[in-house]
C-alpha cells in the first residue's frame, strides 16, 4: 500500500483577477482575452457558453491558464459548487476571476492522477466539512494542502489516470446517448404538434383549467419535527421539469386521515412548483406508478388533468417549451432571491389541445424510448459504481497495476 502524504509540497495555487466591472465585456474587444468564473465550471467539464472579456494586460503571467491546470470554484454561496472543478489538458488562452483558483501540479505529480483525485467522495467531503458553517464558502489555501493523497510513482499514477479515464470515457458515452434520445424526443414533439409560438398547425388554444379534471391544490406543510416517519412526501428537489424521479429515496411525514384525503397523490397528477428562483419556478413533475401512498410539499401545487382531452406526457413535453416557459416568467411575482405563481396563474396558462388520438401516438413513442433510456441510465449507473470503487481502491493504494498500461 503507497503511504499518503500531504498535498501541499506537490500543488501551485493560484489566484484569480479581481475586476471592476468597466473593465469586462460580454464579447472580444481588441487584446482582450477570455474570463472564466466559477459557474463555467461544471460536472462535465467546462461550459464556455457565457465567457466574459478582460484586458490581456490585466493579467499577470502565472494567471494565464496552462496545460494539465486544474480550475477550481473557490468561493460560492453553495457548499455544493464550492470546490467543483474542470481540468485543463491544454493550454487555455485566457484566464479566471476572483471566485476561482487554479491548482498546478508539480514535482512528480501528474496532472490527470489529480484530476480523478479531485473527483473522489474524500476530496468532496473533505472540502465540505472544511467550509461548514460559512455563509460565504471560501475555499482556502490550507483546505487543499492539508488533503492526504496517495502518492504512488509517476508511471503508476499515468497508469491509474489511463484505467480511470477509460472508464469515466465510458460514462461520457451513456450520457451522451442519454442526451440523443431527450433531443429525439424534443424533434418528434415538434415534427407531430409544430411550435407551439406559431402552432402553425392551427390546434385550438384554451387555458389549461379548460383540460383539468381537478383544479391545482396547495401542499402540506409540516414542521421539521413531523419528518422521520410516516407516508413518503414529494420534495421540490424529487423533479425538474418531467417525471417525478427516487421515489424509494422520499423523506417520511406524519399525515393525518383529513390530510392524506386532502393532499393524496395518484399516478399521473401534475405537480408544479409554485416557489422557487426564477430560474426553476413552475418546474413540472408528473408522478409515475407508486407502490404506496404519498403526499406532497407546500411550496407545490396539483392538479389533475381530464385524460379523454389531454394527456400528461404531452403536457409534459409542451411544459418545456420557450413558448410555456415565457408565460410563466411573465406571471411570476418576483422578490428577493426567489418568484412564486398561484394557482390561478397555472389555470389560465395557454396551452394547445392536438387531437387525442395524436398525443396517445407520441406517448407511445415516448414509452419506447423511455425503456431505452432506463437501460442506458442503468448502464451509466453501473459504470459510475465501478468508476467509484476502482478510484477508491486507486487512492488507497490497493490496485493491482500489473496488467494496466500505461498512456501518456
Amino acid at each position: 500500500m503507497t503511504p499518503s502524504v500531504k498535498l501541499k509540497p506537490y500543488i501551485t495555487q493560484v489566484r484569480g483577477i479581481a475586476y471592476k466591472p468597466d473593465e469586462i465585456a460580454d464579447t472580444p474587444f481588441e487584446n482582450s482575452v477570455p474570463l472564466l468564473k466559477a459557474n463555467n465550471i461544471t460536472d462535465d467539464g467546462l461550459d464556455s457558453s457565457s465567457l466574459i472579456y478582460i484586458a490581456a494586460d490585466k493579467i499577470k503571467s502565472e494567471q494565464f491558464i496552462r496545460a494539465g491546470d486544474l480550475l477550481l470554484a473557490a468561493s460560492s454561496g453553495s457548499k455544493k459548487a464550492i470546490g467543483k472543478n474542470a481540468h485543463f489538458p491544454e493550454s487555455f488562452s485566457g484566464s479566471f476571476g476572483a471566485f476561482c483558483k487554479v491548482v498546478r501540479p508539480k514535482n512528480g505529480l501528474h496532472s490527470d492522477y489529480l484530476k480523478h483525485f479531485f473527483k473522489t467522495r474524500y476530496y468532496r467531503s473533505s472540502i465540505e466539512k472544511a467550509v461548514q458553517g460559512a455563509n460565504i464558502n471560501n475555499l482556502r489555501n490550507e483546505h487543499l494542502d492539508d488533503l492526504e493523497i496517495s502518492l504512488p510513482p509517476l508511471n503508476d499514477q499515468i497508469r491509474i489516470a489511463h484505467l480511470l479515464g477509460k472508464v469515466e470515457g465510458l460514462i461520457v458515452q451513456r450520457k451522451q446517448h442519454l442526451q440523443h434520445l431527450d433531443d429525439l424526443l424534443k424533434s418528434v414533439f415538434l415534427e407531430m404538434f409544430g411550435d407551439p409560438a406559431r402552432n402553425e398547425k392551427g390546434w385550438p388554444i384554451n387555458p389549461l383549467v379548460i383540460y383539468m379534471s381537478e383544479q391545482p391544490n396547495n401542499g402540506l406543510y409540516k414542521p421539521q419535527s413531523s419528518y422521520g416517519s410516516g407516508m413518503k412526501i414529494i420534495r421540490i428537489d424529487s423533479f425538474y421539469d418531467g417525471i417525478v424521479q427516487n421515489i424509494e429515496e422520499l423523506k417520511r411525514v406524519e399525515v393525518t386521515d383529513a390530510e392524506l384525503l386532502k393532499f393524496e397523490i395518484r399516478p399521473f397528477d401534475v405537480l408544479v412548483n409554485r416557489v422557487n428562483s426564477i430560474e426553476y419556478l413552475g418546474k413540472i413533475g408528473v408522478v409515475p406508478a407508486i407502490a404506496e401512498p404519498m403526499v406532497y410539499e407546500s411550496n407545490m401545487m396539483r392538479f389533475r388533468l381530464n385524460h379523454e382531452a389531454m394527456l400528461p406526457v404531452f403536457l409534459m413535453y409542451f411544459w418545456r417549451t420557450p413558448y410555456l416557459k415565457s408565460q410563466i416568467n411573465s406571471k411570476a411575482k418576483k422578490a428577493v432571491n426567489q418568484a412564486s405563481v398561484n394557482q390561478q396563474d397555472v389555470t389560465g396558462l395557454l396551452v394547445p389541445q392536438p387531437p387525442i388520438d395524436l398525443q396517445k401516438q407520441f406517448s407511445t413513442i415516448v414509452e419506447k424510448v423511455e425503456t431505452l433510456k432506463s437501460r442506458y441510465q442503468q448502464s451509466l449507473a453501473d459504470l459510475e459504481a465501478l468508476y467509484g470503487a476502482l478510484s477508491q481502491r486507486a487512492f488507497r493504494g490497493e490496485l493491482d497495476l500489473s496488467r494496466v498500461p500505461m498512456s501518456l
